[in-house]
């Protein structure tokens, strides 16, 4: 796909990222409260809450690799998000009416990477929990399921998407890989530095270290009397008969 870029790397298992974004209102309010998760393998890791404005790290890796600078990109990259669907549900609750005492729009994004560096992505669309309009990112195959109130709402929430560059498919499709491939780095160094935390030594450090071994090691040889020698002493011993036997061999 033009203008993606992924990494020239095979994965062992394929790797997914998904965005549920949920936008609620009810009758007679003008603003609209807006929810946002992030599944990573589906595993949240990331939660929004329009009332506090600021995307928090959800479990232990999130919370430990996803910096302010990261955050706060999620939080203005999720506020644009719910700037659109906001204005999706307000097109669709218009043509609707208000017969409904709340109204709900979901919407599910989700990419994968796969085992073959190959990708996908499909988004979903809920309007009150019923499932209204799918769109492939890939193939900008869209789907519309055979109910009664499905296709009217299904053109609605196009027309609003395809009013904006950034709504459009393989641009969607494009941003989700790229955080993905963000996400999936972040999580791998997390793991690392958690299983092999770094140990700095200096020569001092090492050189004591080998002295207190080998005062430890002749203690211990002297106390049982045939505990193995280091592999350094061994040496010394051969050395030194080789030397003695040379002198022999000289003197004669």
């Amino acid at each position: 796909m033009q203008g993606l870029r992924r990494e020239s790397r095979l994965y062992s298992r394929s790797h997914s990222l998904r965005y549920n974004l949920t936008v609620v209102s009810q009758n007679g309010s003008v603003s609209s409260e807006f929810f946002a998760e992030e599944y990573l393998d589906d595993e949240r890791f990331l939660f929004y809450d329009g009332q506090q404005g600021r995307a928090e790290p959800q479990g232990p890796w999130a919370e430990a690799s996803l910096g302010n600078e990261t955050l706060e990109t999620e939080t203005k990259d999720l506020v644009e998000k719910g700037k659109y669907l906001k204005m999706t549900k307000a097109q669709i609750t218009g043509q609707k009416g208000l017969g409904a005492v709340w109204h709900s729009l979901q919407e599910i994004t989700e990419c994968k990477i796969h085992e073959n560096n190959s990708i996908s992505g499909f988004r979903h669309f809920y309007y009150h929990g019923e499932h209204v309009l799918s769109q492939n990112l890939k193939t900008q195959k869209q789907t519309v399921p055979p109910s009664s109130g499905a296709h009217t709402l299904a053109m609605n929430i196009r027309k609003v998407l395809d009013e904006d560059a950034m709504t459009r498919l393989d641009a969607v499709l494009a941003d989700c890989v790229q955080k993905l491939q963000q996400y999936l780095k972040l999580r791998r160094l997390s793991f690392r530095r958690a299983v092999a935390p770094t140990v700095n030594v200096t020569h001092s450090q090492v050189l004591d270290g080998y002295m207190g071994h080998s005062r430890n090691q002749s203690t211990h040889t002297v106390l049982s009397g045939n505990a193995p020698r280091p592999r350094s002493h061994r040496l010394a011993i051969l050395c030194t008969a080789l030397v003695i036997a040379l002198a022999v061999v000289c003197v004669f």
